[in-house]
Parts: structure tokens; sequence; C-alpha cells
């Protein structure tokens, strides 16, 4: 009888295997913190070298799709903080999805917290136009309010910034265009930089850019004094004989021409 038993199990385990096989997955997860404030200091951060996890665990195809990452949960205890900045990586298993995986394994097992110190520097923020103005209009001047702007962040991350601007779309205009438009930080490679830093006190400008009106005026020329005895003038060429100005459209109106 407890032959028989035994020839019946190996044969479900066998049948089980078969028809239903343990697979291997792997899922990555990102790496939470917990308690920083072990660490807490001012104007002090501590990041991570690595902020996600590989999770490799073993699971029956028929329960595979069951499992997906929010089932795991990864992160590492500043409270393990040492002088050289390694801290274990701990990964956790919810309950019901414990009861179907097996052989869990991660990778990295350590990271290492690199503490930084916060520092803040004054920016001068640049427009950028985009575009150009209607025919017979030209781009004047910006002006924007602030000028400049505080920025807050790692050492390195505030190495890294290459441009502090805004953008205007002209788009054709006729007149003057009046906005605010959000500050962005980016690197010399143009590459947004504004998640890892903070703006203060304002992340947005308001500004006003200035298009004028242009004219076509004549080149007049005049003579003053007299020629020599004998000498008339016969005719004088000018080179242009007319030119381009912008200006204010009401002062633009008065002028006719140019000597």
């Amino acid at each position: 009888k407890i032959l028989s038993l035994i020839i019946s199990a190996v044969l479900w385990l066998t049948i089980v295997n078969y028809t239903n096989p343990e697979v291997s997955v792997t899922v990555k997860t990102n790496i939470d913190v917990r308690n920083v404030e072990e660490l807490s200091k001012s104007n002090t951060v501590f990041p991570l070298d690595e902020n996600t996890v590989s999770i490799t665990y073993k699971v029956r195809s028929g329960n595979r799709a069951k499992i997906t990452p929010a089932d795991f949960s990864a992160y590492v205890d500043l409270s393990d903080y040492t002088i050289t900045g390694a801290v274990p990586v701990y990964v956790d298993v919810k309950d019901d999805a414990a009861e179907m995986v097996s052989e869990v394994s991660h990778e990295p097992l350590v990271v290492h917290v690199n503490a930084e110190a916060i520092v803040r520097r004054r920016f001068k923020i640049s427009g950028v136009v985009d575009g150009s103005a209607a025919e017979g209009c030209v781009i004047g001047e910006m002006r924007h309010e602030p000028e400049a702007v505080y920025i807050s962040g790692t050492k390195s991350e505030l190495a890294r910034i290459s441009n502090v601007s805004f953008h205007v779309d002209v788009n054709n205009a006729k007149e003057d265009i009046h906005g605010s438009e959000n500050i962005v930080v980016s690197d010399a490679d143009g590459k947004n930089l504004n998640a890892n830093v903070k703006l203060e006190p304002y992340d947005k400008v308001d500004y006003t850019l200035k298009i004028y009106k242009t004219k076509t005026l004549t080149v007049k020329t005049s003579t003053e004094g007299h020629t020599r005895e004998g000498y008339v003038v016969d005719s004088i060429e000018t080179s242009p004989t007319f030119v381009s100005v912008y200006g204010d459209d009401s002062i633009l109106k008065e002028i006719q021409y140019i000597t």
C-alpha cells in the first residue's frame, strides 16, 4: 500500500511538471528608501547609485500571469548605513504572491548611498524666440521678469546646467506679444534638468516681446554751401537709394523719407 502511494505521488508530480511546468521569470522594480531620518542632515541628500533591482523567481506557468512587479517591494534601510556607504537591498513578496513563487533572488544585493551637499546659485534667464514675425514686421527687444532665478540642487547637478531659458513662439506675429512661460533648465546637450533641481522663488517668467512694423524710405540728398565760380551741381547719386527702417507705427507714419 505504501509503495502504491509513492508511485501515485511520483506520477502526480510527473503529470503536474509536464502540464504545468515551473518557469523562471525576471522583473524590475524601483528601490524605495526607508528611514531617511536616520541620516537627516541640513542641506544634504542621499541618492543611490542604483535605483532599480532585478528580481528573479520561479512560478508555475499556470500562475505566471497572476504575478506582477507590484507583488514585490524592494527597499534599502538607511539605518544600515556605514562609513563605506554600502547598504543591503531587501525584497519583500506580498502574501498572495508568496504562495505561488519560489527561489526568489535579486540583483544587486548591495547599493551605495552617496551623500551630496545641496547648493544654491543664481542664474540669469534668457529668452529664446522661435519662428518669425509676419511679413513687413521685425522682432524687437524682449523684456521679462524676473531676469534671474535661484536654483537649488546637488553640486553635481548644478554643474551640469548650461542654459536657463524660456521659449516664445512668434508664429507670424504682427503686434507685441505678452505672456507667461515656464523656465526650462537644461544641460549642454539640451536635456531637461527641471526634475532634478528646485527653482526659487518662481518657475515662470512674464514677458513682453516687441514687434515692430517696417517701412521703406527714399534716401534724399540736399546740398549746402556754394560751388566754385563756373561750376554747378548737375546731379547727385546715392547708394542705396532706399532703406528699410522699423519702429513704433505712430512714428513711422510721420516719416516720408530719410536724408
